[in-house]
């Protein structure tokens, strides 16, 4: 973590950082081994924090804070199954899937800034497009990217909608990313 330009780093723990948390009083980071898993990393003073599964997973990709800084939202796989996207509670531990597998999202954070959808890539006959996948349930809005396909090699989203549901840039560094 860099607090300011110039600052030398300072480690907050093991895994690897993904984001800083709406208050900045955390980082979520991915443990990779030996036991994967979710870690809440307190930026100042404060004890580390895994969160629970109520599964095996045999990997976390990557992992995003939502708005309210009360949820997670990850992308992992259990063992033998493709990666799939996970809601957690960060205080009640409670974890639930949010897609079908396959179903993934983009890496720069997907999460609308009301925290109601997630920009996500789904499979279709046509080939992967992006959709909006409603956190609370029911069918992906598909209006706003109506036609839009993804080579599967270039999962890139364009630029404006990313820039339009892209929450405020923190101005912290972890790992030596920007977050």
């Amino acid at each position: 973590l860099r607090r300011a330009p110039g600052a030398l780093p300072v480690r907050l723990g093991e895994g690897h950082a993904t984001e800083i948390s709406p208050d900045g009083r955390s980082a979520l980071a991915v443990a990779r081994s030996p036991t994967p898993g979710l870690l809440i990393l307190p930026t100042g003073a404060g004890d580390t924090r895994r969160l629970p599964a109520d599964r095996a997973f045999a990997e976390y990709h990557w992992a995003w804070w939502f708005p309210d800084g009360q949820r997670v939202l990850f992308l992992a796989n259990e063992p033998g199954r493709l990666p799939q996207l996970f809601v957690q509670d960060v205080g009640t531990g409670a974890l639930r899937a949010l897609a079908p597998p396959a179903v993934t999202a983009y890496r720069h954070r997907p999460i609308t800034p009301d925290g109601r959808q997630v920009l996500v890539l789904a499979p279709s006959p046509a080939g992967p497009r992006f959709v909006l996948w409603p956190v609370a349930g029911g069918d992906p809005a598909e209006g706003f990217a109506a036609g839009m396909r993804v080579r599967e090699e270039d999962a890139a989203a364009p630029r404006d909608v990313l820039e339009e549901h892209r929450p405020r840039r923190a101005r912290h560094q972890t790992g030596g990313a920007r977050e």
